[in-house]
C-alpha cells in the first residue's frame, strides 16, 4: 500500500485549480473498512459431494451421474466450474434443457443446489471466479455486507452522516432503505474520491438502532470510473453530539448471493459487472434489527479519511438520485402467470434507468436471465443480471440499473410469476423547462429529446446509459444546454461537476482528455476539448448560472490548454492529431476548418472569460490570435461559394460551414452561398447538427434550420422508440446507441431562438425574447431561469403578432417585436395600451423603455411581471409591373409521383408592362399538403421566408421530409430591385412517388402461356367452330400424282381438334411419299368463308388463321380485375411499370397520354414507374382495371442483336392508392386475383410492327361486368430484380398530325401515301370493309424510281403494320406499341377505293418542349433549320438515337455528344437529359468505360463516342446551371478519365469510328482519341471548379497540359500542319484549344487553306461537324462559315436539301438524283448527327448565347454574311424568352433584341461609329437601362438589363 501522505499530496499538487469543487474543510475521525481478509458467513474448509447428476431433472434416463468427477475437481481444489456436457463427458439428452444437481456438505453443513446448463458456478463462495472477455479480475465486482448497532438515549433531531465508498453502496436503518444507490464514481481528480451527505434523522430511534450498508466495489477501471483498487467504506456521522464512525467495531463479510455470471461480460468501458444473485446462498434478514451477526467478523480498518488510495473526499455536488419506487409494466396485465420457459417482454412506459424485480414461486436453482432489450445496444455487451432460484416463493430485485425500453426476464417453464416490476431511478431535478407548438413533429421530437437527455443523467452528463456512460465532452456540451432549457436549475449541478473534473484531469502537459473520470482512457480529442472549454462549453454555463466562482477556478486551465495551441505561419491554427483525431462521425470532414472554427470559437470563450474575470492582461493575446484566424480565414478557406481547405477532395463539409457562422468568421453576404450548402450538403451528425440548425437560425432561417430538422430527424421521431439515436440509423458510426442526448440539440433551439429566449448579461440578469418562429403560429414555452421561469407564450397570424410574458423577479426582459419582410409593422400594444404606431413611440407604462428598432425587431425592456404586447402588420403593396409564372419543378410542369427527395425549383418573372430592369433580389416559396393550407399562406411543408436571392431556377427544396405519395403545393412570390413584391404566383403541385421499396405491395404479374396455347386462345376468341374448312390438301411431288398423299381429311380433323398451327413432314403424313426426294404441300381452305390457297415446303409450319408462317413474335397480353370503392374518393393515384411496355385501363378509359411506358432503361439495374392520378376515373361501387403488356425494347428487337435482351416474359405491376374523405385507405394491387387473356395485338414490335386482329377484340374489357370466365389466372415472379424509381424524364407522346399530302398507285393494289415530312410515328388508318380483309402498310423514308417504297436501308426492320378488318362501318386503328422512321407509308390489301383521308400521320416523340425559332433571308436555311428540328424530334424519342427506322434506334453516344448543344437550343431537354444520364452512368464498366450507346449493346470506350460521359453533363451544366448533374456524376466522369489515361497521353487506344462518314477522309483515330482526351480533360478541370475541388482542378489543367504537349509532339508539323491535312483535323486542334499561340495562327492559315482546296465545301463527318463554323467564327472567319453553310453542291447541307430532303440525312449524299441511293448497310434519312450546325445557327447568326452557365448572363453578338440580309428567331432559356431580330439594309443595321426579366446580356453592335448607335431612336448610352461598355472588333459593346430594345446603327 502506497503512503497515505504522499498520494495525497501528489492529488494537492494535481488539483490546485479546484480541488474541493465547493472547497471547505472536512475533519474526519472515522476510518475506511472493509471485510477481513478470507472472511465469509461461513469459512470454507471442507466440501464433500454426495450426489451430482447432470441432465433433466426427474428424468434418470436423461441424467448421467457426475458424483465422481465434481468430488475430483474438488481434491484439485478446483471449485469454480461449469454446468455443461463437457463436465458430463458427453450430451445426456440432445435437445433438452437440462441442469446439474447437486447434493454436498460444506463444513459438515449439507447444501443442494441446482445450476442450469452452460451456468458457471463455485462450490466455495468465496472463490467465485469467471471466465471469458471483459470477465472482471480477482477481487471485482465484490458485494460486501456492512452492519453496525447503536443505542440512542433519545431520537436525534441532528444526525447527519458523510459516506463514502469504493464503488456504490445502499444504506438501511432499522430495516428501511434510506439510499439507494449512494456514492458517485471516482473522481473529482485522478486521484480522489466523493462523498455523500445524508440525513439519518428521519429514520433513527430511541433505543437500539442498525445501520446496514451494502457495498458493490466495481474492482475494475471504466470510461466512468477510475478504481481505487480497493473496496471500502467511509461513515463519519454525529448524531446530536454522538459519533458513529466506521471503524473495526462494524461487522463486515462478502455476501456470498453475489457473484459474477459466464460470459459474455459488460464491454471494457464499464466499470460495473454482470450481477449474478443465488437466492440458495442468501444472507437472510441481514438488514433487519433482529438480525444475529454474532458470527461475523469484525472489519478490518485501512486508516483515518482521508487516506489511500482514495485520498481527499469532495463533497457530491449532486443530489441523491430521485427513487420512482416500484411500479408496474405497461403491459402488466398481458404478461404470463406461469412461465412456459420463452422470453418474457415486460415493457416500460419509456427508455428509463430501472432495476427489475421479479416474485416467483419453483424449485431451487434453476436460473433466471434478466436484461434489456438493447442489451447490445451500441454494438457491445452491456450489462445483464442473472437469478438463481431458492425453493418456494421468492421475490428479488437486482441493483445494478440497466436501461431500455423493455424488460426481458427468462424464467425456466413452469415457474409462477406473482409479480414483474421495475423501479426507475434517475438524477433529481424536475422537468420544468416546457415548449410546445402548433407543429406534432417538433413537439415529438422535443419530447423524446428530453427523455434521452435524462436518461444520459447521473453520476456525469454521459453518451449513452448503455455501451458506455462515460462523459464525453462534446455529447456534454449540448446535453448542458438542453438541461438549461428543460430542467430546473438543480441540474446545473451536474454541469458544474463536469466543468471542474474536465479541469482536475489536465495533465501535466497541459492538454485534457475526456471522457473523465476515466480510468481506461486518456486520449485527447482535440476537436471536442475545444467545444468544452471554450464559447459552448464553459462560456455557456457561466451565461446560463452567473456561476462566476466557477468559472474563475477553471479558468486558468483553460488558458494553459489554449496555450498549447500554435497559429502556423499562414495565421491559421496548426491541427493538433492529439490522441484521436475526431471531427465527427460520418464522412466528408474538411478537418483543418474544422479545427479552426472550433479553436476560434474558444478563443472567443476565452476572450469573454477574461472580460468577465478582469483577466485583461491575457486580452492581447487573445485578440491577435482571434484577429490572425479573422483575416486568413476566408482568404484561405472561402472560394466564392463554399468553404473548402486547400487539398480537400471529398464533398462540401456542411459542419465548417456551421462552424464558419457562429464563429462570426463568415460574413452576411456569404449566407445564401452558405444557405445553398445547408440546402444540399448533408453531412454531419445528430451531434454536429446542433451547430448547423444554430447556424441557420443566426442566419435567420428560421425556415430552413426547422425543414432540416424535421427532416433530418424524421426517422427518429417517427420510430417507435422513445429516445433519440446517436447516428442516423441504429447501429450506425459510432454503434448507434439508440440513447444519445447529443442528438437534442435543437431542443435548445426551439426555445433559445424559436421562442428567442436566452440570456443576454451571465445569469439571467438581463435577458431577450426575439423570436424567431418562422413556419411556427404558436409557441408556448417556460425556461428554467437561475432567477426563475420564465413564461412566453406566442401567437403568429397573418396580420398579428401577440407576446405574453411573465418574467421573474430580479431580470430585465428585452422583447423584440419581429419585423416581416413581406408586411410592414403598423402598431405595438402594451398591456392594451398603445406604445409605437408607424415608427412613433409613444407613451410607455411604467416599468417600459424603448431600446431601439433594428433590422428585425422594435425591442423595449420590461421589468418583472406579466406583459402582453401585441402587433398590427399590413401586407406590403404588390407590383403590377411584373409576375411569376411558368413553375416547375425538376423540369417539370406539375410532376406525378417524382422520387426526389429534394427536388429542384424554378420559375420565370414575367414583365407585365414594356418596363426594364426587371430583376428578383429575393424570393419567398411556400410549400404545403393541401391547397387550402397554401391559399392561407402557410407552408407546413417549407416557407423559405424571404430569401435574398437572384436565382430563379436549381432552388433546392429545403423544408420537411417529403414522404411516400404526399402531395406538395407551392407557390412564389419575388421582391425586384426596388423592394416591390409581386403577387403570388399561380399554384403549382407535384406529388411524391414510393419512395421506400417496401412501398410496394404489388406482385409482377403476366402472362407466360406457350405461343401455340396463344394461338389457340386467339382463334378460340375469334368465333366458334368450325372456322376453317379443308377443301384439298396434298402432299408429295406435286406433277407426279403417285408420289402424293391426300392429307385433306388428315388436316380437316387435326383442325378440328383445336390445332391450328400445321407442320407439314413425313411423320404428320404418315410415310414418305417420294424417298429422298424434295415434297410439297398444296392446299386450298377457308377461313370463315374467305379462301387461302397455299404451298408449303417440306417441314414448313404455317398458322392456318393467317397463312403465313408462325411468328416468332408473341401476342399482347390483357390483364384485368374489379374492385369496389365504397366511398366518396379525395384522391386516386395508380403507380405502374412493366417488363416491356404498358398501357393501363380503368373503367373503360385509357390511363394516361404517353407511349412506350416504362421508358427504356437497363432493365436488369433499374425500371421507372409512372404515377398517374386517376380520381375522376374512379366511381363510387364496382369499377375494373386493365392494362395490356408488349414487348416493347425488354423483349423486342433492339438493334440487329435480336431479342429477348432484358428477359421473355412480359410483367406488369401495379398499385392503386385511394384517399378517402373519411381519412382512410384502399390499396389495389397487381397479384394472383388478376385474369389474364391474350386479344387482336397478335404481334408488337418496335421495328416488326404491330399484327392487329380487329375480330378479335373483346369490347368492354377493361369495363365493369366483362365476361372473363374463360381468362386464365396471371403468372407471377420476375426474372429480374430492378430497383424501381420514378420515371425522371418526359415521355413519348402523340405530338400533331400530318394529312396525305398526295396518294399514287404506283402498282396494281399498291397505294403510297406521302405525308410530306419525314418523321417517327405511325398512322391513323381509316378503313371500311369485310371482316377479315387484311391492310397490310409498309413504312419507308424514300420512294424508289417505280414509285414504290424504298425499304432496302431498313436491314432486318420488317416496319410493317397490318390491320385485319371486323367489318361493318367505318374502322380507325392506331398501333399500340410500335412507331416507324418514314414519310410515305404503302398500303395493300385495301378493300375499295383508297382516298387521302384514309391515312394521317401522327408523329410520336419525347414530349421535350419546343424551345426556339429561327427564320432569315436564305429558303434553304430555313429549310436547313426545320430538317434539323424534325431529325431531333425523331431521334429524341426516350434516348437520343441515332435513326429511327432501321434495325439500329440505339442511344448512340457520339451522336448524341455532338449534337446536344443544337438540342438544347431546339428543345427544353433538361429533364430528358437527366434521364438519359443515368442511362449512360449505368453502362460504366469495371474499368470506367462508358458504353458507345446507352443503354449499351456494341462496346465500350470509343473515343468521341463514350467521351458523351463527360461532355453531356458539362453541356447541361452550361445550358440550365444544372450543377447537380455534375455532382451526382463526378466520380463516375473522373473514373472515365483514368480509364482513357491507362494507355498514356494519347488517350485510349482502343476502336473507334473516328470522324464518321466524312466525305474527305478521316484523321487518324489516334488523333481524335488524343483530341478528345485533352478535351475532356479541360471540361474536368472547369466542372472541377464549379464544384469546388481546387485539388482537382490542378490536377487536370496539369493533366490538360501534358496531353496538348503530346498532341503538339505526335501530330503537329514544324510548319504547323496537323497530321492528315483535314479540315476536322485543325478545327479539334483549334476548337479543343490544343496548340501553342504560334500553331495556332498556323492551324488557322491551313484550315482556311484546306477549305479554299475542297472548293469552300466541307469535308467533315459527324466529329468535325459542330466544331467547323464556329471554329471559323472563333478565327474572325465567319465569311467562310455563312459560304459553307450555303453551299447546294456536295458535299454540303443545301445538296441533301436540293434533293428533297426533309430531315438530316446520315450521309451527306444518301441520296442524289443523279446517282441513286447510298450505302444500303448505313443509309439512314433520319439521323440528326449532321445537323449540329445548328448550334452556329443560333449562336453565330442569331448571336444568342450563354456568358457563363445557365444564361443568368447572356451573351449576344450576331455574325453576318454573305447572302444573309436578316435573321431572326427566339431561344427560350430558363430564365425565359431571349429573341434576336437583326436586319441589314444596306449599311444601316437594325437589330431588335429581347432580353428576359431577372438577367442581364452583353450586346454587340455592329457600328462604325459607337457613339451613334441608337436605341429606341435615343443615344444608346443614355437610354434606359442601357450601359455603354466598350468598343471591340467594329462593335459598340452595351450591357442591357431585361426588356426589348431596338437598336439602329452605322457600318460606315
Amino acid at each position: 500500500m502506497r503512503s497515505s501522505s504522499a498520494l495525497v499530496l501528489l492529488s494537492c499538487l494535481l488539483s490546485l485549480t479546484c480541488l474541493t469543487h465547493e472547497a471547505r474543510a472536512e475533519i474526519w475521525s472515522a476510518s475506511w473498512i472493509g471485510p477481513a481478509p478470507q472472511t465469509a458467513v461461513e469459512q470454507t474448509t471442507d466440501i464433500h459431494i454426495r450426489r451430482a447428476v447432470y441432465g433433466v431433472s426427474g428424468q434418470p434416463d436423461k441424467q448421467v451421474d457426475v458424483t465422481q468427477k465434481l468430488q475430483q475437481a474438488v481434491a484439485s481444489k478446483e471449485t469454480a466450474l461449469t454446468a455443461n456436457n463437457a463436465l458430463a463427458g458427453g450430451d445426456p439428452a440432445y435437445g433438452h434443457i437440462k441442469q446439474l444437481e447437486i447434493e454436498y456438505t460444506l463444513n459438515g453443513k449439507l447444501k443442494k443446489r441446482s445450476v442450469p446448463e452452460n451456468t458457471s458456478f463455485s462450490l466455495d463462495p468465496d472463490a467465485k471466479q469467471a471466465l471469458g472477455k471483459n470477465a472482471p479480475a480477482a477481487g471485482a465486482n465484490q458485494w460486501i455486507a456492512f452492519r453496525k448497532t447503536l443505542s440512542l438515549e433519545r431520537r436525534p433531531t441532528q444526525a447527519i452522516a458523510r459516506i463514502a465508498a469504493d464503488s456504490k453502496y445502499w444504506l438501511w436503518i432499522n430495516g428501511e432503505m434510506v439510499v439507494f444507490e449512494g456514492q458517485l464514481k471516482r473522481g473529482p481528480t485522478p486521484e480522489d474520491t466523493y462523498f455523500d451527505r445524508v440525513d439519518l434523522s428521519p429514520y433513527l430511534r430511541e433505543g437500539d438502532n442498525t445501520v446496514a450498508v451494502l457495498l458493490w466495489y466495481f474492482g475494475k477501471h471504466g470510461f466512468s470510473h477510475k478504481s481505487s483498487g480497493q473496496a471500502g467504506l467511509l461513515f463519519d456521522a454525529e448524531i446530536d453530539g454522538q459519533a458513529l464512525l466506521s471503524d473495526a467495531s462494524w461487522k463486515a463479510v462478502l455476501h456470498p448471493a453475489y457473484g459474477n455470471t459466464g460470459a459474455p461480460h459488460p464491454n471494457f468501458r464499464l466499470p460495473e459487472s454482470n450481477v449474478q444473485f443465488d437466492a440458495q446462498q442468501d444472507i437472510e434478514g441481514w438488514q433487519e434489527s433482529n438480525y444475529n451477526d454474532a458470527a461475523w467478523p469484525a472489519a478490518d480498518e485501512y486508516g483515518v479519511a482521508p487516506c489511500a488510495p482514495w485520498n481527499q473526499l469532495v463533497e457530491r455536488p449532486i443530489p441523491l438520485w430521485k427513487d420512482f419506487g416500484l411500479k408496474d409494466y405497461v403491459n402488466a396485465d398481458a404478461l404470463p402467470k406461469v412461465s412456459d420457459g420463452s422470453v418474457i417482454k415486460a415493457k416500460l412506459p419509456y427508455n428509463a434507468q430501472v432495476t427489475p424485480y421479479l416474485k416467483v414461486e419453483g424449485p431451487a436453482g434453476q436460473l433466471i436471465d434478466i436484461r434489456m432489450d438493447n442489451y447490445k445496444g451500441g454494438g457491445s455487451p452491456n450489462v445483464r443480471a442473472e437469478y438463481v432460484t431458492k425453493d418456494g416463493v421468492q421475490a428479488y430485485e437486482s441493483l445494478g440499473w440497466m436501461n431500455g425500453h423493455e424488460m426481458h426476464y427468462t424464467i425456466p417453464a413452469g415457474f409462477k410469476i406473482h409479480a414483474l416490476k421495475y423501479r426507475e431511478t434517475g438524477y433529481e431535478t424536475e422537468f420544468t423547462g416546457t415548449f410546445e407548438c402548433d407543429d406534432d413533429f417538433l413537439n415529438r421530437y422535443r419530447e423524446k429529446a428530453l427523455r434521452t437527455l435524462y436518461i444520459t443523467m447521473r453520476d456525469t452528463y454521459f453518451d449513452c446509459p448503455d455501451r458506455e456512460r462515460a462523459q464525453w465532452w462534446g455529447d456534454m456540451v449540448n446535453e448542458m444546454g438542453e438541461a438549461f432549457y428543460s430542467l430546473d436549475p438543480q441540474s446545473n449541478g451536474l454541469a458544474k461537476k463536469g466543468i471542474l473534473e474536465l479541469a482536475n484531469w489536465q495533465r501535466p502537459n497541459h492538454t485534457i482528455f475526456s471522457p473523465v473520470p476515466a480510468g481506461n482512457w486518456n486520449r485527447e480529442l482535440p476537436m471536442q476539448m475545444l467545444n468544452s472549454v471554450g464559447y459552448y462549453g464553459f462560456w455557456t454555463y457561466y451565461q446560463y448560472t452567473g456561476d462566476l466562482d466557477t468559472l474563475r477556478a477553471v479558468y486558468p486551465a483553460v488558458k494553459r490548454y489554449l496555450s498549447v495551441w500554435e497559429l502556423g505561419a499562414d495565421g491559421l491554427v496548426v491541427p493538433r492529431r492529439g490522441d484521436w483525431l475526431w471531427g465527427d462521425w460520418g464522412q466528408q470532414k474538411d478537418m483543418t476548418i474544422l479545427f479552426n472554427g472550433w479553436y476560434y470559437l474558444s478563443l472567443k470563450g476565452q476572450l469573454n472569460m477574461a472580460k468577465a474575470l478582469g483577466a485583461t492582461g491575457d486580452l492581447p493575446d487573445i485578440e491577435a490570435r482571434m484577429f490572425s484566424i479573422e483575416e486568413a480565414f476566408n482568404a484561405t478557406f472561402w472560394n466564392g461559394k463554399e468553404y473548402r481547405s486547400p487539398g480537400y477532395e471529398g464533398q462540401t463539409d456542411d459542419r465548417v460551414h456551421a462552424l464558419a457562422v457562429l464563429s462570426g468568421l463568415a460574413k452576411p453576404e456569404q449566407y445564401d452561398a452558405i444557405r445553398a450548402v445547408f440546402q444540399t450538403q448533408e453531412h454531419s451528425s445528430p451531434y454536429m447538427e446542433k451547430y448547423v440548425g444554430e447556424a441557420l437560425y443566426q442566419m435567420r432561417l428560421p425556415d430552413d434550420a426547422l425543414a432540416r430538422t424535421k427532416k433530418r430527424f424524421r426517422e427518429m421521431v417517427e420510430h417507435p422508440y422513445t429516445t433519440l439515436w446517436e447516428d442516423w440509423r441504429i447501429g450506425g458510426s459510432g454503434g448507434g446507441t439508440i440513447n444519445h442526448a447529443w442528438c437534442g440539440g435543437a431542443l435548445t433551439l426551439l426555445s433559445q431562438y424559436g421562442a428567442g429566449v436566452a440570456p443576454v448579461t451571465p445569469g439571467y440578469d438581463r435577458y431577450h425574447v426575439l423570436p424567431q418562429m418562422g413556419p411556427l403560429k404558436y409557441i408556448k414555452t417556460t425556461v428554467p431561469s437561475v432567477k426563475g421561469n420564465i413564461d412566453v407564450e406566442l401567437r403568429n397570424e397573418t396580420d398579428a403578432f401577440s407576446m405574453d410574458l411573465v418574467s421573474p423577479e430580479h431580470t430585465v426582459a428585452v422583447v423584440g417585436v419581429p419585423k416581416r419582410s413581406d408586411a410592414a409593422l403598423l402598431k405595438l400594444r402594451l398591456n392594451g395600451e398603445s406604445v409605437w404606431s408607424h415608427g412613433v413611440v409613444q407613451g410607455l407604462p411604467e416599468g417600459v423603455a424603448y431600446l431601439d428598432e433594428t433590422e428585425h425587431y422594435v425591442q423595449f425592456t420590461v421589468v418583472p411581471g406579466k406583459w402582453s404586447l401585441t402587433a398590427e402588420y399590413q401586407a406590403a403593396a404588390l407590383s403590377t409591373a411584373f409576375e411569376v409564372n411558368a413553375l416547375r419543378a425538376e423540369y417539370l410542369d406539375n410532376p406525378e409521383g417524382m422520387d426526389q427527395r429534394a427536388p429542384r425549383l424554378s420559375w420565370q418573372l414575367n414583365a407585365l408592362s414594356d418596363d426594364r430592369g426587371i430583376e428578383q433580389t429575393a424570393y419567398r416559396v411556400l410549400v404545403a399538403t393541401t391547397p387550402e393550407q397554401l391559399a392561407e399562406n402557410r407552408g407546413d411543408l417549407w416557407d423559405s421566408q424571404k430569401v435574398s436571392s437572384a436565382q430563379s431556377n436549381q432552388i433546392v427544396y429545403a423544408g420537411a421530409p417529403l414522404r411516400s405519395q404526399m402531395q406538395c403545393f407551392w407557390k412564389v412570390m419575388v421582391w425586384n430591385e426596388s423592394g416591390e413584391v409581386s403577387a403570388w404566383s399561380t399554384p403549382a403541385k407535384w406529388s411524391m412517388g414510393l419512395l421506400e421499396p417496401e412501398d410496394w405491395k404489388a406482385d409482377w404479374i403476366g402472362l407466360d402461356a406457350s405461343p401455340d396455347v396463344a394461338q389457340k386462345l386467339t382463334a378460340d376468341l375469334a368465333g366458334g367452330d368450325p372456322k376453317i374448312v379443308v377443301k384439298t390438301a396434298m402432299y408429295g411431288v406435286l406433277n407426279d400424282p403417285a408420289k402424293q398423299i391426300n392429307l385433306t381429311a388428315k388436316i380437316q380433323e387435326s383442325v378440328n381438334d383445336g390445332n391450328l398451327l400445321l407442320k407439314i413432314s413425313n411423320d404428320f403424313a404418315g410415310r414418305d411419299p417420294a424417298f429422298e426426294v424434295k415434297k410439297q404441300l398444296k392446299m386450298e381452305y377457308t377461313v370463315d368463308d374467305r379462301l387461302v390457297k397455299l404451298t408449303l415446303a417440306e417441314n414448313e409450319t404455317v398458322d392456318l388463321t393467317t397463312g403465313r408462317s408462325p411468328s416468332k413474335y408473341l401476342p399482347a397480353p390483357y390483364l384485368r380485375n374489379e374492385f369496389v370503392v365504397g366511398q366518396q374518393v379525395t384522391r386516386a393515384v395508380v403507380y405502374a411499370t412493366a417488363q416491356g411496355f404498358y398501357e393501363l385501363h380503368l373503367n373503360g378509359q385509357r390511363v394516361g397520354d404517353e407511349y412506350f411506358m416504362p421508358g427504356w432503361t437497363d432493365y436488369r439495374q433499374r425500371i421507372y414507374y409512372r404515377a398517374y392520378n386517376v380520381t375522376e376515373l374512379l366511381k363510387q361501387g364496382s369499377n375494373a382495371i386493365g392494362a395490356i403488356l408488349a414487348d416493347g425494347w425488354f423483349r423486342g428487337n433492339i438493334s440487329c442483336v435480336g431479342q429477348n435482351k432484358y428477359g421473355n416474359r412480359l410483367r406488369l405491376k401495379a398499385q392503386l392508392m385511394i384517399e378517402y374523405a373519411n381519412g382512410e385507405t384502399q390499396t389495389v394491387v397487381t397479384g394472383t386475383d388478376w385474369k389474364a387473356q391474350y386479344g387482336p395485338i397478335l404481334e408488337a414490335d418496335m421495328q416488326a410492327g404491330e399484327v392487329h386482329d380487329a375480330r378479335l377484340e373483346m369490347p368492354g374489357w377493361s369495363r365493369v361486368g366483362f365476361d372473363d370466365r374463360q381468362w386464365l389466372t396471371v403468372d407471377t415472379g420476375s426474372q429480374i430484380s430492378p430497383v424501381l424509381q420514378a420515371y425522371p424524364g418526359v415521355p413519348v407522346r402523340r405530338m400533331g398530325e400530318l394529312p396525305t399530302v398526295k396518294l399514287t398507285e404506283p402498282q396494281p393494289g399498291k397505294y403510297v401515301f406521302d405525308l410530306g415530312q419525314n418523321f417517327s410515328g405511325w398512322i391513323r388508318l381509316k378503313v371500311k370493309g369485310a371482316a377479315g380483309d387484311k391492310v397490310v402498310m409498309r413504312f419507308a423514308e424514300m420512294l424508289q424510281e417505280d414509285g414504290t417504297v424504298y425499304t432496302a436501308n431498313l436491314r432486318s426492320a420488317r416496319a410493317t403494320d397490318t390491320y385485319i378488318l371486323k367489318g361493318g362501318a367505318e374502322e380507325v386503328w392506331e398501333p399500340h406499341f410500335t412507331f416507324h422512321g418514314f414519310r410515305y407509308v404503302e398500303l395493300t390489301g385495301v378493300p375499295g377505293t383508297p382516298t387521302p383521308e384514309m391515312v394521317t400521320g401522327i408523329p410520336v416523340y419525347s414530349d421535350s418542349p419546343e424551345s426556339s425559332s429561327f427564320e432569315c433571308s436564305n429558303p434553304l436555311l430555313n429549310q436547313l433549320y426545320s430538317n434539323i428540328v424534325w431529325g431531333q424530334r425523331s431521334n429524341y424519342l426516350e434516348v437520343p438515337t441515332d435513326c429511327p427506322q432501321r434495325d439500329e434506334r440505339l442511344g448512340w453516344t457520339g451522336d448524341t455528344q455532338v449534337f446536344i448543344r443544337t438540342g438544347t437550343y431546339n428543345q427544353d431537354v433538361a429533364a430528358f437529359f437527366t434521364k438519359w444520364m443515368v442511362d449512360l452512368m449505368d453502362t460504366q464498366d469495371r474499368r470506367g468505360l462508358f458504353g458507345n450507346q446507352a443503354p449499351v449493346f456494341h462496346g465500350y470506350g470509343a473515343a468521341a463516342w463514350a467521351c458523351a460521359g463527360i461532355i453531356c453533363p458539362w453541356t447541361i451544366y452550361q445550358v440550365y446551371g444544372d450543377i447537380r448533374i455534375i455532382e451526382d456524376n463526378y466520380d463516375a466522369m473522373a473514373r472515365y478519365l483514368e480509364a482513357c489515361g491507362k494507355d498514356g497521353l494519347g488517350g485510349r487506344k482502343a476502336h473507334t469510328w473516328g470522324d464518321w462518314l466524312a466525305p474527305g477522309g478521316r484523321p487518324p483515330v489516334e488523333l481524335i482519341s488524343n483530341a478528345y482526351y485533352a478535351y475532356t480533360t479541360s471540361l474536368m478541370a472547369q466542372m472541377a471548379e464549379a464544384l469546388g475541388k481546387t485539388g482537382d482542378v490542378v490536377k487536370y489543367r496539369k493533366q490538360f497540359d501534358a496531353i496538348c504537349g503530346h498532341f503538339q509532339k505526335t501530330f503537329v508539323k514544324a510548319d504547323g500542319r496537323i497530321e492528315s491535312d483535314l479540315q476536322t483535323a485543325y478545327c479539334m486542334a483549334l476548337s479543343f484549344n490544343l496548340l501553342t499561340d504560334a500553331q495556332r495562327k498556323q492551324a488557322e492559315a491551313h484550315l482556311v487553306e484546306r477549305i479554299q482546296a475542297d472548293n469552300y465545301h466541307l469535308s467533315v463527318g459527324f466529329l468535325g461537324m459542330p466544331i467547323l463554323l464556329p471554329t471559323l467564327t472563333e478565327m474572325g472567319r465567319s465569311d467562310l462559315a455563312y459560304q459553307m453553310i450555303q453551299k447546294q453542291t456536295y458535299p454540303s447541307w443545301g445538296f441533301s436539301i436540293a434533293q428533297g430532303a426533309t430531315t438530316i440525312w446520315e450521309r451527306w449524299n444518301s441520296y442524289s438524283k443523279k446517282d441513286g441511293f447510298g450505302d444500303v448497310k448505313m443509309n439512314s434519312f433520319n439521323h440528326y448527327s449532321l445537323g449540329s450546325c445548328g448550334e452556329w445557327m443560333f449562336r453565330s447568326m442569331l448571336g444568342i448565347d450563354t456568358d457563363g452557365a445557365g444564361y443568368k448572363k447572356i451573351t449576344m453578338k450576331p455574325e453576318m454574311g454573305e447572302g444573309i440580309t436578316w435573321a431572326k428567331g427566339h431561344y427560350d432559356s430558363i430564365y425565359g424568352r431571349i429573341g434576336s431580330d437583326w436586319k441589314l439594309d444596306g449599311q444601316q443595321f437594325h437589330w431588335q433584341v429581347t432580353v428576359p426579366a431577372n438577367t442581364t446580356a452583353t450586346v454587340y453592335v455592329p457600328a462604325g461609329d459607337a457613339a451613334k448607335v441608337l436605341e429606341s431612336g435615343k443615344p444608346a448610352g443614355r437610354s434606359d437601362s442601357v450601359r455603354f461598355l466598350r468598343v471591340e472588333g467594329g462593335r459598340a459593346v452595351f450591357e442591357l438589363r431585361s426588356g426589348s430594345y431596338v437598336f439602329d446603327s452605322a457600318l460606315n
